[in-house]
C-alpha cells in the first residue's frame, strides 16, 4: 500500500491496505491511520473517522490515531470534536506541530484561546531548535 500510496495510486493502496488488515485478523493501528489518510485524500472523511474510531477504542494510547480523528473531523466540519481529539493527543505526544497547527486554526476566532494555542507552538517551536 505504502508503494502504491507514494505513485498516487490512491484506489488501489486502499485496497492492499484493507488486504493487509484482513490477513492480520486484528486492528493495527497503524494500519487503521494509513487507511484513513487515504480515505480523507480520496473524499471520504466519515469512512476515514469510522476507521479511526475503532482503532482508537482498542488503542487509545497511540497518538496518531487522535491526529487522524481530528483531520477527518475538520474536513467533517466538527470543530468541537476535532479539538476535543487534539487535547487528547497533545497529552499522549506534546512534540507534534501539527496538533498546535490545527488548534490554532480552529481557534482563531477567539483571541485569547488563539494566544494561548500560539505561546504554546512557540514554546515548542524553541524546544525543537
Amino acid at each position: 500500500g505504502d508503494l502504491l500510496l507514494a505513485r498516487g495510486q490512491l484506489r488501489p493502496a486502499l485496497l492492499e491496505y484493507g488486504k493487509a488488515d484482513e490477513a492480520l485478523g486484528e486492528v493495527s493501528p497503524s494500519l487503521a491511520c494509513k487507511r484513513a489518510h487515504v480515505l480523507q485524500l480520496i473524499g471520504e472523511p466519515g469512512r476515514a473517522l469510522k476507521v479511526v474510531e475503532e482503532a482508537r477504542t482498542l488503542y487509545p494510547e497511540f497518538e496518531p490515531l487522535h491526529v487522524h480523528a481530528a483531520s477527518a473531523q475538520m474536513q467533517l466540519g466538527r470543530s468541537e470534536d476535532a479539538l476535543a481529539s487534539l487535547e487528547e493527543a497533545v497529552l499522549l505526544n506534546p512534540f507534534d506541530p501539527r496538533i498546535y497547527s490545527w488548534r490554532l486554526e480552529l481557534l482563531g476566532h477567539d483571541p485569547a484561546a488563539t494566544a494561548a494555542a500560539r505561546a504554546s507552538l512557540d514554546a515548542l517551536s524553541g524546544e525543537l531548535r
